[in-house]
Order: C-alpha cells, then structure tokens, then sequence
C-alpha cells in the first residue's frame, strides 16, 4: 500500500484484517455478510456491531429455542474463523415485568450473560423499552 508517495511494508495476513487498516471495516463486513441466512435469528448488521433478535411467547420456549440456534452461529464462526468478544456480548429479555424472567443462555460453553439495558448504535435500549436508561446517561 501506498500513502504519501511511502510504500509500506508488506506483511502476510492468513485470517484476519490488521485492526486500524483503511479497508478493515469493508473488508469485515464482507466476510460476515451471510451470516443472516446461516441462522433463524433476525440478524442486524452494522460495521463490527452484530444483533440477534429472537421472540417467542413462553420464555422456557425462548430459552430453549435460543440456546439451540446459537449452536448454528457457533458452527459459521469457526468455518470463519470469527470469535466473540464475550465481554462485550449480552443479552436483553423485552417485555413486561411478568414476561421477563431470568434465563440462562450460552454460546461456545460460554454463559451469556442477562441485562436490563444494552447499547444499539449508540442508544441505551432497556428491557420495557423505555427512554429512561438512555437519558440517565446522556451526560
């Protein structure tokens, strides 16, 4: 590559985008673009943010039903050779209080872990969809 009339050194990369490279985000979201028909969850793309959403009217049906399609997201990471960040990954339970429960989900024999709010592109989404945790934080 060439910047400023300096060619930089080449170095070989067998799986993965250098972090910081001008092409890195295109170059990543090509390599992850099917993952939307590999799994029944409705899948949200953006940049390096990945979102699953899944709804089902009896939580022990969700519970289950969730557990059970991540194992096909688990089988498309490593034909990929993509992992998850587990410290930035987690999941949010909508509803009303007598429809949130506490569920225990994994994903590579790692728990994920339950919270009633999570950030989405820069808005604080909580479990009664509500603005309150979003404007608790703005400052």
């Amino acid at each position: 590559m060439y910047a400023n009339d300096i060619k930089s050194n080449t170095r070989y990369v067998t799986c993965e985008v250098p972090q910081g490279c001008t092409p890195g985000p295109i170059l990543f979201s090509l390599h992850i673009n099917n993952l939307p028909s590999v799994t029944k969850f409705n899948t949200l793309l953006f940049a390096n943010d990945t979102t699953l959403t899944l709804s089902n009217g009896s939580g022990d049906e969700l519970e289950k039903s969730v557990n059970s399609k991540l194992t096909s997201i688990v089988a498309w990471m490593q034909a990929n050779k993509v992992t998850i960040n587990f410290k930035k990954t987690n999941f949010v339970l909508f509803g009303d209080e007598s429809q949130r429960h506490s569920m225990n989900i994994f994903c590579s024999e790692q728990t994920i872990s339950q919270v009633d709010s999570a950030k989405y592109l820069g808005i604080l989404v909580d479990s009664k969809l509500t603005w309150t945790s979003h404007l608790e934080n703005l400052y």
